[in-house]
């Protein structure tokens, strides 16, 4: 693991001047910690094409089988987006971070976050070994927990909810996650609290490239590169990731080599079918375990599937005269469905299902999967 995530947490007492007649403190006049200054370990990202217009481009290369338009991704010919400056975590939320910021929360007004999550995900219970707990990612929750809960961490770090990103139709901030209809109200709000990233975010990070090393510029002509990888890649991938059909490559040893080097997965495709690697990979491995990308995040492919803000979009819809500033997917849901979208893959998955631009979604926000977890976003 390139660096230790932890949770370090300074509490300012505030000693007032009040005394009674006898010189001595009284019980009922002890000052009360502050929220303020509690601060988690938490490295971002910065993404640097901020204020640039992305320009999307049509993929024409191998598409698995299974995954149809899915592996398309967001950034799709015709499509213009522009982001304003956001930074997004390097690692996925731990088991400690989020124990700790939900014990800080049911001491301040938040419901709903009692005792939630799972640490990480394993075929059977007492697989992961204990002395990990803490650093393995999260999982188990709730799309309404996970934005609930970081709503809790603005307010833990900033001793107010003034920066909470999650907002209820009256504009307060979100602090009941048992609340599903409340929370599927929550509207994206001009703040700088942590938040979950949109799922065009959450894409973009994951493909920056430094170079056009198996990658496609996106950026308007004549202008800085702005190199994304290629759709059947894991994050940070030089290499496509193999399935059948795939004609990018028929050299499927480097191809498992890349896919192992940079994520926490069960199976690759030797070129025939999909075969579990060596040694058995049973669980998840705690966050950071493997190379980044070139943005310096890890895990966007593989060890647990990431939630985004976005509903569940099943036709990109959008205007190719315009340019869209900072999408966030539909303002509701499409038809009945209560779908929140989900990217990134997990340990537990095939193969074609770890390619950096395959969507997936959860079908209601009151679902919560074992191998799902969160990232951070926050907007500069």
């Amino acid at each position: 693991m390139k660096k230790t995530i932890g949770v370090l947490v300074l509490l300012v007492l505030m000693v007032g001047c009040k005394h009674d007649r006898g010189g001595v403190r009284s019980e009922k006049e002890q000052p009360k910690p502050t929220p303020e200054n509690q601060k988690i370990d938490y490295p971002f990202a910065e993404v640097p094409f901020g204020n640039r217009v992305i320009e999307g481009r049509k993929w024409t290369g191998s598409i698995p089988q299974w995954t149809d338009k899915q592996i398309t991704g967001v950034f799709v010919e015709g499509r213009k987006v522009k982001f304003s400056p956001y930074e997004i975590g390097k690692y996925e939320v731990s088991y400690k971070i989020w124990k700790d910021v939900c014990k800080w929360a049911t001491e301040h007004g938040y419901t709903g976050l009692e005792n939630v999550g799972n640490v990480g995900c394993s075929k059977k219970e007492g697989d992961i070994p204990k002395e990990q707990w803490d650093k393995q990612p999260v999982t188990n929750m709730t799309w309404s927990e996970a934005v609930v809960w970081c709503n809790a961490l603005t307010e833990m770090e900033k001793g107010n909810d003034a920066e909470c990103v999650y907002r209820d139709k009256n504009g307060k901030a979100l602090k009941n996650a048992s609340d599903t209809v409340g929370v599927s109200l929550a509207q994206w709000a001009d703040k700088k609290g942590y938040r979950l990233p949109s799922q065009a975010e959450w894409e973009a990070a994951a493909r920056y490239s430094k170079d056009a090393t198996n990658a496609i510029n996106h950026a308007k002509d004549g202008e800085q590169p702005i190199y994304f990888i290629n759709n059947i890649s894991a994050s940070g991938g030089k290499l496509p990731i193999a399935f059948k059909g795939i004609k990018e490559s028929a050299d499927f040893e480097t191809m498992k080599n890349e896919l192992k080097r940079l994520a926490v997965c069960e199976k690759y495709f030797d070129g025939t079918k999909d075969v579990k690697f060596e040694p058995e990979i049973k669980f998840t491995s705690i966050v950071g375990s493997k190379a980044p990308n070139d943005l310096g995040c890890f895990d966007m492919t593989g060890n647990v599937n990431e939630f985004c803000y976005d509903w569940a979009e099943f036709k990109l819809n959008f205007d190719k005269n315009n340019i869209e500033e900072n999408p966030k997917g539909p303002v509701a849901p499409s038809g009945d469905e209560f779908a929140k979208v989900i990217r990134g893959g997990a340990v537990v998955t095939l193969p074609q299902y770890l390619c950096v631009t395959y969507i997936n979604w959860m079908e209601k926000v009151e679902n919560k999967y074992v191998d799902t977890g969160l990232r951070l976003a926050r907007t500069k």
